[in-house]
């Protein structure tokens, strides 16, 4: 069954609100989304939870980084990553959730992929510098198919990662 948009406006909602503020309880969460207009119950907002893999932690809510806390996990934020940009030859810029661009960047430094020369966090954004615009290609491609996989519910990042990557302007096809 597809989801509809009203599922997936409440789930980004919800995925918002968790990672701008500490949230304690369901009741609460139903609450803030009432707020900003989204009407929901505390069953649906607890099955939500359980598909965006949030969990609670010492009274609150938070978004599950990664499957086991300090492993590094690239695979387990893929949902925090918005977006994927080129900037210049061998440069990218990664857009995240709000405050996971450290954790996403040490995700990706984790990994050891080749192609990547380094990582420079900030809050909700990452320069990462590769090694040659071969390199670059690669990544994008490396990228490509993992959020095209395990992007967040109803949302194919695979186009949007080619688009931005087609606004490059460098004129060669891949």
């Amino acid at each position: 069954m597809p989801m509809t948009k009203e599922k997936k406006r409440r789930l980004e909602a919800i995925g918002d609100l968790i990672a701008e503020q500490p949230i304690g309880s369901q009741f609460e969460l139903v609450d803030l989304l009432k707020k900003i207009g989204i009407k929901t119950t505390q069953s649906s907002v607890s099955r939500d939870l359980q598909e965006l893999g949030i969990r609670r932690v010492n009274g609150r809510y938070v978004l599950k980084p990664w499957r086991e806390v300090g492993a590094g996990d690239f695979e387990g934020l893929l949902g925090l990553i918005q977006g994927v940009a080129a900037a210049g030859p061998f440069m990218m810029i990664i857009t995240t959730s709000p405050n996971a661009g450290k954790m996403v960047a040490e995700a990706i430094d984790n990994e050891n992929w080749p192609e990547v020369a380094g990582t420079l966090p900030g809050d909700s954004r990452i320069f990462l510098a590769t090694r040659t615009p071969q390199h670059q290609d690669a990544l994008f491609d490396r990228f490509r198919v993992y959020l095209k996989r395990s992007g967040p519910p109803g949302v194919d990042h695979a186009e949007e990662l080619e688009a931005e990557r087609g606004e490059e302007g460098d004129g060669e096809e891949t």
